[in-house]
């Protein structure tokens, strides 16, 4: 009598192994998956500004740490959403807080239990860098922001502060500065006029327009991570240089295509003085054989 098994029971077998290897793997990914959230829970911050006060865009803060992780890296962020759509030609930008008391690594960051610690940090906003500068993005101070969209026709600015810092877990942190969304109009905003001092500001705690910043959930981490990656990726390829947009002014979508449309522009403008070159020289003896029958000595 033949002690071994038939075939079909040493194929279900292998495939047995198979989905047993499959359901482990998926195991160990799910109880990794919760230890690092029970990481960051162990170790999340909890931010809370109990006041600000302006000196024309330049912000003294108090900021107490409720939670039970150190949040680091912070930085005061300015969101601003215009009527006409300029603030999708500016790009926000974090300005790191310095703390009062401390010096080095320690210079922006707070820890657990720490309360009422004076931060000091300006409220800007990226602007397009003209040619020759070093980089694409510079900061400018929200005030000449409001200025310069008020001289292209803007009627209505929606804007918040927010302090932004990183966790352990390398989790974003947020805290609003002010819970409501102000508003006022670019065009009564005059040469005295400041952060400190805002003409006709109205303030709305039900605005919505930038809770989508604050999305934590899986899509939302993940998006800017497939982004830039595909950029390396194709920036591998010769002669290819594509280079990243930040978010613009908003917060909530890349900045317009701004250094794209320039370029091409450029090129455009380029390639008609060429042709425009190229024709005058062609036609440079005829022209002037014209102008010798229409004007020469008869």
């Amino acid at each position: 009598m033949s002690l071994v098994p038939p075939e079909w029971v040493l194929e279900w077998s292998q495939t047995i192994g198979a989905l047993g290897s499959v359901f482990v793997s998926l195991l160990l990914a799910i109880l990794y998956k919760r230890q690092q959230e029970q990481l960051a829970a162990d170790n999340k911050a909890l931010l809370e500004v109990s006041s600000v006060e302006w000196d024309r865009d330049d912000a003294t803060l108090k900021m107490s740490n409720f939670g039970n992780g150190v949040a680091a890296d912070l930085s005061l962020v300015t969101l601003a959403y215009v009527d006409t759509g300029e603030h999708r030609v500016y790009s926000s930008r974090r300005s790191f807080l310095k703390r009062e008391d401390k010096e080095g690594e320690w210079a922006n960051t707070i820890r657990p239990e720490e309360e009422d610690i004076i931060f000091h940090g300006k409220s800007k906003i990226g602007n397009m860098a003209p040619d020759g500068h070093p980089r694409r993005w510079y900061g400018i101070n929200f005030s000449l922001f409001i200025k310069q969209i008020a001289s292209r026709g803007a009627t209505e600015v929606k804007f918040i502060h927010i302090i932004k810092g990183s966790e352990l877990s390398k989790s974003p942190c947020f805290e609003v500065v002010s819970p409501w969304t102000q508003i006022i109009n670019p065009q009564d905003f005059g040469p005295s006029n400041s952060l400190e001092n805002l003409p006709s500001v109205s303030f709305h705690g039900s605005d919505d327009t930038f809770t989508p910043y604050f999305r934590q959930d899986t899509i939302s981490q993940i998006s800017p991570w497939i982004y830039h990656k595909g950029i390396r990726i194709m920036n591998t390829i010769p002669k290819v240089d594509i280079q990243s947009r930040p978010l613009d002014a908003s917060g909530l979508k890349p900045v317009k295509r701004v250094f794209l449309r320039a370029k091409i522009k450029e090129i455009t403008e380029r390639i008609r003085n060429i042709w425009l070159t190229l024709l005058t020289v062609s036609y440079l003896p005829l022209i002037l054989t014209v102008l010798e029958s229409l004007f020469g000595k008869k």
